[in-house]
């Protein structure tokens, strides 16, 4: 994806969150306290980390998710994904308990 149609997706996604939120994108900045002529130079250029930060925040979304770089509101890895890899690792640590308890016997 370039950084012309990031920037377009970040536009659409800023207004789909604060519709979801029953906001105006004005509303949403000014909760933020980002100012709108700020949130449109954006779109044009490089947009403040700080801001898209606060917006995730706002949103209750990730900045990934802002920025394009998944389609999971929520970030990369969904609650069921990170339960499976903590059980994963849980079950190498015990693994590498019960090895280390047998070289020591």
């Amino acid at each position: 994806m370039t950084t012309e149609e990031r920037l377009g997706e970040l536009k659409e996604r800023i207004k789909r969150e604060a519709k979801r939120k029953q906001q105006t994108v004005a509303q949403a900045c000014e909760s933020c306290g980002i100012s709108t002529s700020s949130l449109y130079y954006w779109y044009g250029h490089d947009p403040s980390f700080l801001g898209i930060a606060r917006l995730a925040a706002h949103f209750g979304c990730s900045i990934d998710y802002l920025w394009s770089r998944t389609n999971n509101r929520t970030g990369y890895y969904t609650p069921d994904a990170v339960e499976d890899a903590l059980s994963e690792v849980e079950r190498a640590v015990a693994d590498a308990r019960r090895r280390a308890l047998g070289q020591q016997r």
